[in-house]
């Protein structure tokens, strides 16, 4: 017998009409996971080069090994979370951003 894997996924999609500054919550409230236990992906673009950082539980931790984003790439992050957390993302600079999120468990 194999055993049987179930992934569940939660997308999350955000992106900014207008310049965010830096060191501002990107998100408008923050993001609450729905599930218990998961990893968060993180994919994320700027068009202006920026340190992009997530705030957990009001901690601010730099992503990319606190590298600026490049303009115009698309970078991926995993992050492993829990129900109780919240979460939300600054810039370093100020910048247009494009967040997409899944809440990915298996």
């Amino acid at each position: 017998m194999s055993a049987r894997v179930i992934i569940k996924t939660i997308p999350f999609f955000y992106q900014s009409a207008s310049p965010v500054p830096a060191n501002v919550n990107v998100l408008p409230t923050d993001y609450a996971p729905q599930l218990d236990y998961a990893i968060l992906k993180v994919f994320a673009a700027v068009n202006n080069a920026a340190t992009l950082y997530i705030v957990l539980n009001k901690q601010k931790l730099c992503l990319n090994a606190c590298n600026q984003l490049t303009p115009n790439a698309l970078y991926a992050f995993d992050v492993l979370i829990s129900k109780n957390d919240r979460i939300n993302f600054q810039l370093g600079a100020a910048a247009n951003i494009l967040l997409r999120l899944f809440e990915v468990t298996i």
